[in-house]
C-alpha cells in the first residue's frame, strides 16, 4: 500500500519572543492539531520563524541529520550515552500555508523531523525504571549553518496518537480533509469511498510510541512490522437524524455501538519512518435507528480511545444497510 506520507512534530506554541529572533520555532505540530506533549519515535513539523533556507527533501533512508545547513537539537538532561543530539529530517519548506491553521506568524519554514525512538534513561534493574510515562522536559533549538536559534520547550511522554488526515502537514496531499481511514486496497473512506459494515479498515496515526522490537532514530520500519506497546481502542458511534420541532432542519445526535472495537493489529507500516498502521473491523450491522434509504451514507464518528476516555473523534462514512419494509409499509 502507498501512502504520500511525510511525518512532523507539534508541541505547543511558544511565548512571545522577540520579533528579530533568529531561527525561532513558534509551534510544533499538525496545522490543525497540537499535541500537549511528543513521544518516541513520533514525526511532527516544527513552523520556524526568520529561517531562509532552500527547500529540500531528505530523499534517502535512513534520514539525514541536516539539510540545507539545518540541524535541529534535542537536548534532555540525564540522557544515556549514545542518546541522539540532532534529529533526522524529512524535508524543509518554506511557504505561507499557515494562515487561519494555527496561531503563528506567516510565512514559516516548515521542517519534519521525528522524535528519538532510543530510551531516554539507563534502567536500574527496578520495574518500570524507565517507565515511558514520565513526564520529561525537553528542548528543541533549530540550528542553520551552526549558529543556534532559540531553545524552544517541549514534553516527552508516552504516548499521543493522532489520526493523521490529508490537510496535516505530514500527508504531502493537501486537498479535502478527510481522516486517512482507508480500505485494505489503500482507497480512502469518504463520502465517496463509504465503508461497509463489517470490512475491515486501516487508521494511519503518529504518535503511538514505543514498539516491540524497537527501531533505530531515522530508520525505516522492517517487515514484519514492529507491534505497538501502547494499543487504543475505538469507539464508533452512528449518527442518527432528529428532525426540527419548528419546521427547520433538524441535526444530526451520534449514538456510540455498545461494544468497543479492539484491533486487530496496531505498529508501525514497514518501509516507513514514524508511521503506525491500525486494523479494525467495523461492526457488523449499522444500529435500527442510523440506518437510512439502501445505497445512502450514515454519517459516523470513529474515537480513539484509552482508559475509557475519547481522545480524539474523526468522521467516517458508512453505507447504510437496506431497510425492510413490512407489508404495512412501516419499517423493520
Amino acid at each position: 500500500m502507498t501512502l504520500a506520507l511525510s511525518f512532523l512534530v507539534v508541541a505547543a506554541l511558544a511565548g512571545s519572543l522577540p520579533a528579530q529572533t533568529l531561527n525561532e520555532v513558534v509551534a510544533v505540530g499538525y496545522q490543525q492539531y497540537v499535541p500537549s506533549v511528543v513521544v518516541p519515535g513520533q514525526v511532527v513539523t516544527l513552523f520556524v520563524r526568520s529561517l531562509n533556507v532552500q527547500d529540500a527533501d531528505a530523499g534517502v533512508l535512513p534520514l539525514p541529520t541536516s539539510l540545507s545547513g539545518v540541524k535541529v537539537r534535542i537536548s534532555i538532561p540525564g540522557t544515556p550515552a549514545g542518546y541522539p543530539t540532532f534529529l533526522p529530517i524529512f524535508k524543509i519548506r518554506s511557504l505561507d500555508f499557515c494562515a487561519q491553521r494555527l496561531s503563528v506568524a506567516c510565512p514559516a519554514t516548515q521542517i519534519t523531523v521525528q522524535i528519538p525512538t532510543e530510551p531516554t534513561c539507563v534502567p536500574n534493574g527496578l520495574p518500570n525504571a524507565c517507565d515511558f510515562n514520565v513526564d520529561i522536559g525537553t528542548t528543541l533549538n533549530v540550528e542553520v549553518n551552526g549558529n543556534p536559534g532559540q531553545d524552544f520547550a517541549v514534553r516527552l511522554g508516552s504516548a499521543s496518537p493522532h489520526i493523521l488526515n490529508y490537510c496535516d502537514t505530514v500527508s504531502g496531499t493537501p486537498g479535502g480533509c478527510w481522516p486517512m481511514v482507508t480500505h485494505t486496497d489503500g482507497r480512502g473512506v469518504n463520502p465517496y469511498q463509504a465503508a461497509r459494515p463489517g470490512e475491515q479498515l486501516s487508521v494511519w496515526v503518529t504518535g503511538l510510541g514505543p514498539t516491540v522490537p524497537s527501531v533505530k532514530t531515522g530508520d525505516p520500519a522492517p517487515s514484519p512490522a514492529p507491534a505497538a506497546v501502547y494499543k487504543p481502542n475505538f469507539v464508533l458511534s452512528y449518527g442518527v437524524p432528529v428532525p426540527a420541532t419548528d419546521g427547520g432542519l433538524g441535526m444530526l445526535v451520534f449514538v456510540p455501538v455498545e461494544v468497543a472495537i479492539a484491533p486487530s493489529f496496531a505498529g508501525l507500516a514497514p518501509n516507513y519512518v514514524g508511521l503506525y498502521q491500525i486494523n479494525i473491523r467495523l461492526p457488523d450491522t449499522v444500529p435500527l435507528q442510523a440506518r437510512t434509504a439502501a445505497g445512502t451514507i450514515s454519517t459516523a464518528q470513529l474515537g480513539l480511545s484509552s482508559s475509557g476516555q475519547i481522545i480524539e473523534q474523526v468522521e467516517v462514512y458508512i453505507r447504510s444497510e437496506e431497510r425492510r419494509v413490512g407489508k404495512e409499509g412501516r419499517s423493520r
